[in-house]
């Protein structure tokens, strides 16, 4: 009867490990969704750039974004079910672990009075030989029924230890969706504010669109044309590091492949046009505040229409941004006095590109190269009379 009970405790212990898993047809629906709108972005990528376009291309991802937080909703669902099923199951095997551990107890000290006794007393003891043996038979019977329940109870703690793992790794990938989820919904909060700030700024005019667009263009053609004209890699081989704590490289390589914004341009990268996004960047974490370039680069309503363009930079909390043309050096010289960094466009015959004074005065500036590193004299690469206009944050 003992061994019975073992053996339906272990089966069921055991049948734990082995509870079919089923793919869920919603899940199959949503893959298909976002499969089907990903290859509809693909095509409106490589259509005329249009106003009516661009409003189709951001509907389509504001709805592909919208499938997706879908998606990882499911799979937090499911994962929390998992997740409670795991429990429930250590709460069994919590409980039944210590059943039979007591059980196990109680049967370890009738052995071991049993034990005290030697093969000859056994027979001594007895009223004659067949009760004498049928004690040592039980006695016996009584070992081997501890041998198996040691190993029942090993097999239960194997499988509670596995459940347990189990458990923890689900609940750290919880954890990811979770936090996948929460950056999908400030993604999808951008690219519908995007697409307000698209019809605000082009008035639902295809005219005012395409000025507005070559515009953009031919700002970012200028950044293009600096970053291949200086020669080299556009990315670094290694994470740039920050001697002042505020310090950010376009060309890092943790993100310097990252295509900014809307963008369908694939060319479009921090790498190559980032020195403005890697400078606001900088004045965000001079003042105090997290941020990076791919964490500007990743909202497009930042930039104009669907490329890598920023006219308008974020300004840090309690921050006002300012941008004027450049005439002599007062207003930077009081910006710097301050300790109020300040970002400058410089026109190099042509070619454009932004760097941060950070010190300095009358034309002897040290700057925050995006490009070539921090803590650089200006005039080591440019000459103040390169600098055209200034992009200033003010409390």
């Amino acid at each position: 009867m003992k061994k019975i009970t073992i053996f339906l405790i272990a089966f069921l212990f055991l049948s734990l490990l082995f509870v079919p898993v089923t793919r869920s047809q919603t899940q199959d629906d949503l893959n298909k969704e976002i499969a089907e709108l990903q290859e509809k972005l693909k095509e409106l990528s490589q259509t005329k750039n249009t106003l009516k376009n661009q409003i189709a291309y951001l509907d389509s991802q504001v709805s592909l974004t919208e499938y997706q937080i879908k998606q990882t909703e499911l799979q937090i669902r499911t994962l929390e079910v998992e997740i409670l099923d795991l429990s429930e199951k250590i709460s069994v095997l919590d409980l039944n672990l210590d059943q039979i551990s007591a059980t196990f107890l109680t049967r370890v000290a009738q052995s071991y009075k049993l034990h005290k006794k030697t093969p000859v007393l056994w027979f001594l003891s007895g009223k004659d030989f067949n009760d004498s043996l049928q004690k040592f038979k039980y006695y016996h019977t009584l070992q081997l029924n501890d041998r198996e329940t040691l190993l029942a109870m090993e097999e239960i703690r194997m499988n509670h230890d596995l459940q347990k793992q189990k458990k923890e790794e689900k609940q750290q990938e919880l954890e990811v969706l979770n936090q996948t989820l929460a950056q999908q919904k400030i993604n999808l909060a951008n690219q519908k504010a995007s697409k307000n700030q698209l019809l605000i700024t082009t008035q639902n005019d295809e005219k005012t669109y395409q000025s507005l667009l070559a515009q953009a263009q031919a700002e970012l053609a200028s950044l293009k044309r600096f970053a291949s004209s200086q020669g080299g890699d556009i990315c670094l081989g290694s994470p740039q590091s920050q001697p002042d704590g505020w310090f950010w490289s376009q060309r890092d390589s943790r993100w310097c492949n990252q295509i900014i914004g809307n963008s369908t341009d694939d060319t479009d990268t921090i790498g190559a046009v980032g020195c403005l996004i890697s400078s606001v960047a900088m004045i965000w974490q001079k003042h105090g505040h997290s941020k990076d370039p791919p964490s500007i680069a990743q909202n497009p309503s930042f930039f104009v229409l669907n490329t890598a363009y920023m006219s308008t930079p974020p300004a840090p909390p309690g921050y006002n941004y300012h941008r004027y043309n450049y005439y002599n050096s007062d207003m930077i010289d009081s910006e710097l006095a301050a300790d109020r960094p300040v970002i400058v466009h410089l026109n190099i015959g042509g070619d454009g590109h932004f760097v941060v004074l950070k010190s300095g005065s009358g034309g002897n500036y040290i700057m925050n190269d995006p490009w070539y590193g921090p803590d650089i004299p200006l005039t080591d690469h440019y000459s103040v009379g390169s600098i055209n206009s200034m992009r200033i944050f003010k409390p």
